[in-house]
């Protein structure tokens, strides 16, 4: 392993300690600034535009999806919220939205694989005759003598 692999690794490290340690503590800032209700009312206006970005704009880098998701809170709350506030609540809900795909693909993972295949073995028509309750022949009862 290189150093600058090594290197890229720690920074991207860095950099999810940092937003897994920020988000909250900005949320709480946030929480405070407006209500409860508007709060989680934005956080879900949030969530909805950030997998609405993900789902049109899959292919974009994650500039341009941030300034679409943006455009589209804005869009969505009107401008009722301030664009730090709405900085903060994207960033919550594609932390959140990253953590729900994680956890689902490490779900994916852990089903575990079946290594025999489930089918019908092949028999002939012959075999299958033969085996039939239908195919044997009637055999005569005991009459009482």
């Amino acid at each position: 392993m290189n150093t600058n692999t090594l290197l890229v690794q720690v920074l991207q490290y860095v950099i999810e300690l940092g937003i897994g340690v920020l988000v909250p503590v900005l949320v709480k800032f946030v929480m405070s600034k407006i209500g409860t209700e508007q709060l989680l009312q934005a956080k879900s206006y949030a969530a909805v535009a950030v997998a609405a970005v993900e789902q049109t704009m899959s292919s974009a880098d994650g500039q341009a999806k941030k300034t679409a998701a943006v455009k589209k809170l804005s869009d969505l709350t009107k401008g009722a919220l301030k664009p730090e506030d709405i900085d903060h609540l994207i960033e919550d809900a594609v932390f959140t939205l990253s953590k729900q795909i994680g956890h689902t693909v490490q779900q994916y993972q852990d089903v575990p694989t079946v290594k025999s295949k489930i089918g019908f073995t092949n028999k002939s028509a012959d075999q299958t005759a033969s085996a039939s309750p239908m195919a044997t022949e009637a055999v005569p009862s005991k009459q009482p003598a």
